[in-house]
């Protein structure tokens, strides 16, 4: 049976008060909360030829069999490719495709996962587009990252929140993925309340994967592994994934130094503390503010030497506990 995700109801009451099929939405919210999943079951339900109780898709009709194999001629999704770039090349697929007549004689409807990896060419003519859809057109951009998204194109979306959702139905709706209680409390403290994104970490080994960071990084502190040791296990993450072990790691330091009683990291929370007792408020600040930066830069698409960046934060760290 299709089902909206728990933390996903109210706001799908919202997104269906007006079903217009002339609108331009942009979905916002935290990583990992489910905007594409939103976005795809919005563009499903104005699809769908026999909806049933609360404008959820039948999932039966020849409009839904075309739709859940990825083959509806009036549904488009544009997203990055290993780039993590939308080129102008696909903007101008979105042309092409939305000027055509519709084949269900209902709507045509664009999907733009994360938006904000528009590069400059591809947003300047997404823009035209925005100034004057066509009728019958729907387009949904998605984003995590709204102020790396161009103020143009922003101005001419209806925006749709999806706010970080409540604890309890996050954890009620992961422990039917994953038995362990333990892991799931782990993964929704690093996600900050993110359910698909911790599902996501749980199935990729990332605990064991953190864990085996968090060992590395002790042995490394403490002469017992060299820098190139070390490297070669962190060169396995994504540049994303890296910043964002360091970022939480440096964030529960200053953390405790501050003593404020919250740590994401709460399983590792003596070996925090030893680091704390020893670092530098003052160092810890910059290091955070280094993260943020480094961050901002990533998502920007500014390109790294992985291993100089890697290398840099290390030695950085351990400068910060001298």
């Amino acid at each position: 049976m299709y089902e909206i995700l728990p933390w996903h109801k109210n706001v799908w009451k919202c997104i269906n008060k007006n079903r217009k099929t002339s609108q331009i939405l942009l979905i916002i919210g935290l990583q990992g909360i489910g905007k594409f999943n939103l976005a795809k079951n919005f563009a499903h339900s104005l699809l769908c030829d026999n909806l049933l109780k609360d404008n959820i898709p039948c999932g039966r009709c020849h409009a839904c069999l075309l739709f859940n194999k990825n083959n509806h001629p009036d549904f488009l999704l544009v997203q990055s490719d290993n780039s993590h770039i939308i080129t102008i090349e696909q903007i101008r697929i979105v042309i092409k495709e939305i000027f055509y007549t519709t084949h269900q004689g209902r709507v045509k409807i664009i999907i733009i996962k994360d938006a904000d990896l528009l590069n400059i060419s591809a947003a300047n003519l997404l823009l035209k587009i925005l100034e004057e859809p066509p009728s019958q057109t729907m387009i949904i951009l998605t984003t995590s990252n709204i102020d790396f998204l161009f103020s143009t194109i922003r101005s001419r979306c209806k925006i749709l929140t999806i706010p970080i959702p409540e604890y309890s139905i996050c954890e009620n709706w992961l422990r039917q993925k994953i038995t362990d209680i333990n892991h799931v409390k782990l993964l929704l403290s690093i996600t900050n309340n993110a359910p698909l994104l911790a599902l996501n970490l749980f199935n990729n080994n990332w605990l064991y994967e953190r864990q085996t960071l968090l060992s590395n990084l002790y042995n490394f502190l403490y002469k017992k592994m060299t820098l190139g040791d070390v490297i070669i296990h962190f060169l396995n993450l994504d540049i994303k994934d890296f910043l964002q072990f360091f970022y939480y790691i440096i964030h529960d330091l200053i953390k405790i130094k501050l003593t404020v009683n919250y740590i994401t990291n709460s399983d590792h929370i003596n070996q925090l503390y030893f680091y704390a007792k020893k670092a530098n408020l003052k160092k810890l600040l910059i290091l955070q503010e280094q993260m943020c930066y480094l961050n901002y830069n990533y998502i920007q698409h500014i390109n790294f030497n992985k291993q100089m960046l890697m290398e840099n934060i290390l030695l950085n760290f351990i400068n910060m506990l001298e």
